[in-house]
């Protein structure tokens, strides 16, 4: 999690509203806009009372879950729709929800550099000329293994809005279409019923079977990259992402299992599946489960004894952006207690920074010394807070001197 949110976080929901409300717009964003814990405190508070300001703050967050992320898409004001459609981790059904709530489509469409995610999404739109202007940017060779059935969505689409003739014209300004995909199209439309074949060439492809047969095919890691967008990267997690944003038919998650067998999906497709609507526990538990630590496990004194002695040394000299890795790993195998951190690291926010990994009972015990050094110097005193989360990213002393600056500035 981020550094002021992990400092937030530990306050009551009657701190956390009126502070919120005094940020200012930039420290607000840092703080709702970058990870943060999710189920804590701060979730909870702006999914429950926060303002429209704070809610499209949040819905900017890399790390929330998707079920929050729907809870914003329930009715957003336009400015959490237009944020909610841009975040990259947005499953299919809330992007799409945003999208048609507000018309997200008609002003978030760039002349290039259109990622495939959104191509995917605007093929959806309610509007024909969107419609088409997403056609020609569609892309099918490898590795995306979803272009046609997102094609046969979008001609679909503009079949029913405009009629034949506005979706023959825009299947012809695909772009590299491969042969054996071509020639499934000219039989569509050379069907008596060329409608109806696009639905039903879309429930085909659609099916969970052929979903899982494409997470599958993703592979290994790859470094293709969208032709006309740096923004996107092409990775292994971004592509699995990609095969589930292309149209299917709600997962049928005794067919994952059986086509999963338990084993044989990699972590990007699970971590994929765990934010489709209504996943199952059996992968949601699979979700829980935290890798070891980079460290490893330490074995001997003697190593013990080294790493502690250099975690040690970069405490003791720590600032903003200066390597702590070494005391990460001290932190994480147990060798430095969260409370000497905060009260030796000369920066306050490089010491909240050792813990933004932290997991489980690691994190437990960074919160619960954040917190007892803000009950001792913030209490309830909202304009302490304010002050506090403000003076973090720039302030030159340990977390316990800033909190005590903050108390005595807000008077």
């Amino acid at each position: 999690m981020n550094p002021w949110a992990l400092l937030l976080s530990q306050a009551s929901w009657a701190v956390i509203g009126p502070v919120l409300d005094r940020l200012d717009p930039r420290t607000r964003q840092t703080v709702l806009g970058s990870a943060l814990p999710e189920g804590g405190a701060i979730v909870s508070y702006v999914l429950g009372h926060g303002s429209v300001a704070c809610r499209a703050a949040l819905a900017q967050s890399p790390t929330v879950t998707a079920a929050t992320l729907r809870r914003l898409a329930e009715d957003p004001a336009p400015e959490v729709a237009a944020h909610l459609a841009r975040n990259p981790h947005a499953p299919r059904d809330v992007m799409l929800r945003a999208m048609a709530a507000h018309h997200v489509d008609r002003i978030a469409i760039p002349d290039a550099g259109l990622p495939q995610r959104d191509v995917y999404a605007l093929v959806e739109s309610a509007n024909a000329e969107v419609v088409a202007r997403a056609v020609p940017a569609l892309l099918f060779r490898h590795p995306y293994p979803a272009g046609a059935v997102v094609l046969a969505r979008a001609l679909l689409n503009l079949w029913r809005l405009r009629g034949r003739t506005a979706a023959e014209s825009a299947f012809a300004t695909a772009a590299q279409l491969p042969e054996t995909v071509a020639e499934r199209f000219d039989e569509v439309f050379a069907a008596d019923d060329g409608r109806a074949a696009l639905g039903r060439l879309i429930e085909h492809e659609g099916r969970t079977q052929v979903v899982v047969e494409r997470l599958r095919g993703v592979g290994r890691r790859t470094s293709a990259v969208h032709p006309t967008s740096s923004a996107y990267d092409g990775s292994e997690a971004v592509l699995t992402r990609l095969v589930l944003f292309a149209p299917h038919e709600p997962p049928r998650w005794d067919v994952v299992r059986h086509e999963d067998g338990l084993t044989a999906l990699v972590p990007d497709v699970v971590t994929a599946l765990g934010d489709e609507p209504g996943c199952p526990d059996w992968i949601l538990e699979r979700l829980r489960h935290h890798p070891p630590s980079p460290g490893g496990r330490i074995r001997s004194q003697h190593e013990r004894g080294r790493i502690r002695r250099d975690a040690y040394r970069q405490l003791a000299a720590l600032t903003v952006g200066m390597r702590d890795d070494q005391l990460r790993r001290a932190y994480q195998e147990g060798l430095l207690p969260a409370r000497e951190i905060l009260a030796k690291a000369p920066f306050a926010y490089a010491a909240l920074t050792v813990f933004t990994t932290a997991t489980g009972p690691r994190l437990d015990e960074a919160r619960t010394a954040v917190s007892r050094l803000t009950e001792r110097h913030l209490g309830a005193d909202t304009e302490a807070w304010a002050v506090a989360l403000m003076l973090l990213p720039e302030f030159a002393g340990t977390l316990p001197e800033l909190l005590a600056t903050a108390r005595a500035a807000a008077g």
